[in-house]
Formats: C-alpha cells, structure tokens, sequence
C-alpha cells in the first residue's frame, strides 16, 4: 500500500467536515488519490474542450514545484504561487492567456531570487486570492493534483463539482476511494465524478462500479460517473494547445467536458449558491 494512502486514510480519521456549499460560478476542481494517473492532462483537455465549446476558461495550477499546466500550453512560468497568494504580483498580471478563451495561472518552479529554495505556499491563501477572478469567466477548472493540502485547500472554498481521476488498478482505485473520503469529509455532499484515465470503456465501468459500491457502502453517498479517455499517443506526444486539441482523445474528452457543463446546472439548483462565490 501506498505512502500516500496511508496518509490518506490518517487524515480523513481526524476530519469533521461542514455541509457543501456550491459556488455561483462553475468551478470544478480536478484531484486524484495517487500522482501519475494523468491529473494535470485531463485538466489541461477538459479547459481545452470547454473553451472550444464556447466557455471563456480559467486554468489554476496550484502545484508550486512541479505543475505543468504552463509547459502543456508552451509557456514560461512568470510568478510563483506565494507571490500570486501574498498580492505581491497583481492578479491580472498572473493569468496567462492560451489560446482564444483560454487562460491559465500557472504553477510550477517559477522565477525567483533563489531557485535552489521554495518559498512555503499558502494554498489556501492562494485559491482565496484568486476568487475575484472567477466572475470574468464561464468555467473555471483547478488543477489540485493528489497531495492533500492542495485538494483540501481547492475544496475549502465553494466548488460546484470535483472530478477524481483514477486509474483502474487496485491501488489507484483505493487511494481515489480515499480522497473521496478526504473531500467529503471536508464538505459533506460536495458532487464527485469519476475520470478514468488512459482506460478503455470496459475497464472504466468495471472500476467504477467497484468505487461506486465503495462509496455508498462506507460514505453512504453516490459517486457519479464523468467517462473516461482511452491511452493515446497524441497526448503524450503533444506540445502546443493545437496539438492537444487534434489528438483522438478529444472524441472522449469533448462530450465528457459538455456532459460536465450540463451537470454543474443541474447541482447548483440542489442547494443555494454561497453569497461570496
């Protein structure tokens, strides 16, 4: 069993968590139980799919030492995340523009004083700061990743709606299962939706219905299911936005980015929007 899992699971036994509030924008937060299921790719699709659905898109990528958000678009990471979180750096002077209707604030190792440190990043400060921004676009999509504090802070403000990705081994599903249980436990009733990535359709709905059973069983909640994207080499070869957005996986991608869309509509009328969001 994974380090992260078990950390996981530590974590959620300390956790009360408060009801879930929805955001008055469509703000989707992408997370996963393990690294290396493909969570920063799926986010950088999904932006692409919405944005060419006619979505003025926001990317945030809240990983201050490896995000990759930036390098997927051919960019240069010009701020770092504590700069953006501290208001040293002005928010319009953080976002990025991609491509027509798309921006990203980017993560990774940024310019510093010193590159051989990384300044401590209040992730919560960081999403909080950002929040100004939301009403200026349609859809604004986090890329949390799958260390705790980033996800915990993603979801600590008012969200419409978290997608997991996951793989669809054992282990992956097991650390998915467990940071559903890290997010509910922090907002109880917030909307989940399964991603199953570089996994054909068979394999997904085998490994959903597991993680389904999971989460009615022990968090007495349903988990919905977004699809999934099959392996292709377009993606893993791609070097620019237009190169993502010819690939094959597009074909899933895009139905599943306006299924999503739709879905955010139908959970906001659930419950009343939070009067800050």
């Amino acid at each position: 069993m994974s380090g992260q899992l078990k950390g996981l699971r530590r974590f959620v036994a300390a956790r009360v968590g408060r009801p879930w509030t929805a955001s008055r924008s469509r703000r989707i937060v992408v997370a996963s139980g393990k690294g290396g299921v493909g969570a920063s790719t799926v986010t950088f699709l999904l932006g692409i799919a919405a944005s060419r659905a006619g979505y003025n898109t926001l990317l945030m990528d809240t990983d201050e030492l490896s995000g990759s958000l930036h390098r997927m678009a051919g960019l240069e990471a010009t701020h770092s995340l504590d700069a953006v979180a501290n208001g040293a750096v002005p928010l319009a002077e953080a976002v990025l523009p991609i491509a027509p209707q798309l921006s990203l604030i980017s993560g990774g190792s940024a310019v510093r004083d010193n590159p051989g440190s990384m300044p401590h990043v209040d992730h919560r400060a960081f999403v909080a700061r950002c929040e100004p921004l939301y009403a200026e676009y349609d859809c604004v999509i986090v890329d949390a990743g799958a260390t705790i504090a980033r996800v915990l802070a993603a979801t600590s403000r008012p969200t419409q709606q978290v997608l997991l990705v996951a793989g669809h081994d054992p282990i992956a599903l097991a650390a998915s299962f467990a940071m559903a249980k890290v997010v509910d436990g922090q907002s109880r009733g917030i909307p989940l939706r399964a991603v199953f990535n570089r996994v054909g359709p068979q394999p997904a709905a085998h490994a959903f219905s597991r993680l389904a059973a999971a989460t009615q069983r022990f968090l007495s909640r349903p988990i919905g299911l977004a699809g999934c994207i099959p392996d292709c080499a377009g993606v893993t070869s791609a070097e620019s936005p237009a190169a993502f957005a010819q690939c094959a996986a597009m074909d899933a991608v895009e139905p599943m980015m306006r299924s999503i869309l739709m879905s955010l509509q139908v959970e906001a009328a659930l419950m009343p929007a939070a009067a800050n969001a």
